[in-house]
């Protein structure tokens, strides 16, 4: 319609100059044959310049009218979002103001750990609860599955099947527990660090630790299982801690297994990437021979964790021949070694001298010596004479329930 009403115009202004090229020798006849049609032309331009100019303006008018309704539109976006922020602030400070608000976000996230737990125990085609692989496993935080645990068996006895019995409804119950182990400063004896260990509660109030059920665990694919649960219950204690304004630190293996497997792993990084908040609190700790057989993948990820502020321990120590300016520069802070394994060596010939000298060493590096497994006064007072930064073991304390305040 548009269209037609200019072609329209156009013909009119065709018309009427026509008609003055064809009429205005009639009533003027002494011009000269070559006028009627040049003023016939400029009447034709005219039209066209006038029509033209009257489509430029309506254009102009046209996008006048879409930006005044673009402007409008953007005002009222504006004001939404602006009352959407103040809403949101709103929210915020209702939720800061509640007791519970904390709560809130850890509930969040034990259903969805819960929920990936209950899917890695949906039946089978054979009606048999065989674990999955998880979607996306959150942590790799084991408790040193290459080493017996600290605190003695407990005098439980059970066949395998009942052990993994007793796992496998641990998981699906929730009655997958943290227990803490203290490291002290020495010689003052002050609670520094807390070491992560977990425990399985049965039905019966019955308790297993890893020595005697990861083997199992292992077998049946449910360690990743354990490992999530763990960490979920860590980062809960770290938490408090920190509501608590205390200044204990908080120690996770990273276990050899999740370690070599690569996506695993890969998730457990991009977790804890996510909750970087947590690096002046959490420390992680690998296995020597783990760090020592780093490729450069894992490698790149341990930096990926540093840059973020996280530091990391060396434990399961083979040798003392440590390169120093490596674990320095991997952001490696501490470094565990068994109390026997010291004492042993100072046996030995130039042992003393050995101690002696990797500790001014360590010192130099900026990594601090816990010595672990103490369990004696005497082993103690031995070691004093290392300086010796931190102990842990039976002495100082035995692993207990999470929770507890520190000393």
């Amino acid at each position: 319609m548009y269209f037609l009403l200019h072609v329209l115009i156009a013909v009119s202004y065709l018309v009427i100059s026509g008609a003055t090229a064809l009429m205005l020798p009639q009533y003027v006849p002494e011009l000269p044959s070559t006028v009627p049609p040049t003023i016939g032309g400029v009447v034709f331009v005219a039209g066209a310049l006038v029509h033209f100019m009257y489509v430029q303006t309506e254009r102009q008018r046209h996008v006048e009218s879409e930006l005044l309704a673009i402007r409008r539109a953007y005002d009222h976006l504006a004001r939404s979002v602006d009352s959407a922020h103040n809403e949101a602030d709103r929210l915020r400070e209702a939720i800061a103001d509640n007791p519970d608000a904390e709560r809130i976000s850890e509930v969040v996230a034990e259903v969805k750990v819960l929920q990936g737990l209950i899917e890695r125990f949906q039946p089978d085609k054979d009606g048999k609860a065989a674990p999955k692989k998880a979607a996306k496993p959150r942590a790799a935080a084991q408790t040193k599955p290459d080493e017996a645990d600290p605190t003695p068996a407990p005098d439980y006895s059970a066949t395998e099947q009942e052990i993994l019995t007793t796992v496998r409804e641990g998981i699906r119950t929730d009655r997958v527990e943290v227990f803490v182990q203290p490291a002290v400063s020495l010689p003052q004896r002050k609670v520094r660090f807390l070491e992560c260990y977990t425990r399985i509660r049965g039905a019966n109030g019955e308790v297993i630790v890893p020595e005697q059920y990861i083997d199992l665990a292992r077998r049946e694919g449910l360690v990743p299982a354990i490992d999530n649960l763990l960490l979920f219950r860590t980062v809960q204690l770290i938490r408090r801690d920190q509501r608590q304004r205390y200044e204990t630190l908080f120690f996770c293996n990273v276990a050899s297994d999740s370690i070599n497997d690569k996506e695993f792993f890969s998730d457990f990084v991009d977790f804890v990437a996510e909750n970087d908040n947590l690096a002046a609190k959490l420390v992680f700790e690998f296995r020597q021979r783990d760090l020592e057989q780093a490729d450069d993948a894992l490698l790149e990820k341990l930096r990926r964790l540093s840059a973020l502020g996280f530091r990391f321990s060396l434990d399961g120590v083979r040798h003392i021949n440590f390169d120093l300016a490596a674990l320095s520069r991997d952001n490696v802070k501490f470094i565990k070694i068994d109390a026997h394994r010291i004492l042993e060596h100072v046996e030995i010939d130039g042992g003393l001298e050995d101690i002696k000298n990797l500790k001014r060493a360590l010192d130099r590096a900026g990594i601090d010596l816990i010595v672990e497994k103490i369990e004696t006064e005497k082993q103690l007072i031995e070691l004093l004479d290392f300086n010796i930064d931190y102990g842990e073991g039976f002495l100082f304390g035995e692993p207990r329930r999470g929770g507890g305040e520190a000393n």
